[in-house]
């Protein structure tokens, strides 16, 4: 077997089967926690470097795999904030329909720029009552270390990634913020035609 589909191969453990039924919260495991973030930054990265297959299965590649290493559904509730209860039901429906490609480009996109580097977990921490920081860096030939923290919560007895911590700054929170810049100025229906026309320029 070789080491991409090893690491392919363990991410899915990660993913697919339940973890210790002792554990209550991602603070409870911070070995499983660093241990999935190093196996799906792994299998992500080497994605870039698999020329067997197309750049189209490579998007979807990395589509599948963040799509199962974060937690799509509670990000965009998260990310509307008090938007979401003024919004209707059909806006909330298109909404949820639309988000998650969106969301998963953009980390798609960020994860890109540094598909050509080493990615290290560097150790965890806790944040809240039931959160961990799995933190990180790219190494970078010549320039300092990309530093980024990826806070990982367990979900369903599945350990997920609920926001990504970069140069101190949630993205999470920056979606947040530039969707109700967004809505203040075009209105629900506004974002929601942008994300559709995003959707549309990418399927082009």
């Amino acid at each position: 077997m070789t080491k991409k589909l090893k690491s392919f191969f363990m991410l899915l453990s990660f993913i697919a089967l339940p973890l210790s039924a002792n554990a209550k919260n991602a603070q409870d495991m911070p070995e499983e926690a660093e241990a999935f973030i190093q196996e799906l930054a792994n299998s992500t990265l080497d994605t870039l470097d698999d020329f067997r297959m197309t750049q189209e299965e490579r998007d979807q590649k990395f589509h599948d795999l963040l799509k199962n290493g974060f937690e799509i559904p509670y990000l965009s509730k998260l990310v509307l904030g008090r938007h979401r209860k003024r919004a209707s039901k059909d806006q909330m429906r298109d909404f949820e329909q639309l988000f998650p490609d969106f969301i998963i480009s953009v980390y798609s996109a960020r994860l890109k720029e540094y598909g050509d580097e080493r990615f290290n977990v560097t150790g965890s921490s806790p944040t809240g009552r039931r959160d961990l920081y799995v933190h990180s860096e790219f190494s970078r030939k010549g320039r300092n270390p990309f530093i980024a923290s990826w806070r990982v919560r367990l979900m369903d007895d599945k350990l997920r990634i609920i926001d990504i911590v970069v140069g101190g700054i949630s993205m999470l929170q920056t979606q947040r913020e530039e969707f109700s810049s967004r809505i203040a100025k075009v209105g629900m229906d506004g974002l929601l035609d942008d994300l559709r026309e995003r959707q549309e320029t990418k399927t082009n």
